[in-house]
């Protein structure tokens, strides 16, 4: 499988688990959704090995405990190159601005798309990227 057939298959699996479904801290949100693609892609993700939380504060004070201010210094802990979000690729991550202080992330779903969790909707949703932060590229 190519580099590009494999970006394709794990954005198509997080698609269909996560595209409509409501939002649920520590089931149904960016965080899952994003370890849910990296896992498809073949990349680790052990800081979320046994870590559970069921609200956003709760989610909030993990971070903390394993020592990041947010979740985007997380992601730069997996060793994920960081790109400018306009050089994003399909099935790359991005880093959005959140209301919540702690980041957000999303999936580059291509053509200048991405999945993510949008105040305002019931569930994940594929929107176009307005004011993206930076990126990472995972594969």
């Amino acid at each position: 499988m190519t580099p590009q057939e494999l970006r394709a298959a794990a954005v198509a699996a997080c698609l269909a688990r996560f595209q409509g479904k409501t939002y649920a801290p520590g089931k149904n949100d960016d965080v899952r959704m994003t370890a849910h693609l990296l896992h498809h892609l073949g990349v680790a993700v052990p800081i979320l090995k046994g870590c559970k939380w069921s609200c956003e504060r709760s989610g909030m004070r993990l971070l903390k405990r394993k020592g990041f201010d947010d979740l985007h210094a997380a992601v730069d802990a997996l060793g994920l190159p960081r790109i400018g979000w306009a050089s994003a690729r399909l099935g790359d991550l991005i880093a959005i601005p959140s209301t919540c202080g702690v980041g957000a992330l999303a999936v580059h779903t291509g053509n200048g798309a991405m999945l993510t969790f949008l105040d305002g909707h019931d569930g994940a949703v594929v929107a176009r990227i307005a004011d993206a932060l930076h990126a990472w590229r995972t594969v």
